[in-house]
């Protein structure tokens, strides 16, 4: 998973965004329904810099997303 987000001194705050997979419609797979909050902080360091601080949440506990977690089942026809 990749998020490239350029911030400006002038955006300091709090941004929140949500991340899901979107279910697609091959047969057999089982898609992962775990839904991520993002919160990312982004502060001046007061010396002509800015930081950005990423936290992930996943159930209102702080995690480290580690990808979607699919399952896949194949189903064969006997002829």
């Amino acid at each position: 998973m990749s998020i490239k987000q350029v911030f400006t001194p002038e955006e300091i705050g709090k941004y929140h965004w949500t991340l899901k997979e979107i279910p697609g419609s091959e047969t057999g797979v089982v898609y992962d329904e775990t839904v991520y909050d993002i919160e990312v902080n982004i502060v001046d360091n007061e010396v002509g810099t800015i930081s950005a601080y990423v936290y992930y949440y996943k159930a209102d506990q702080e995690t480290i997303p580690t990808g979607a977690d699919n399952t896949y089942k194949a189903s064969f026809e006997n002829k």
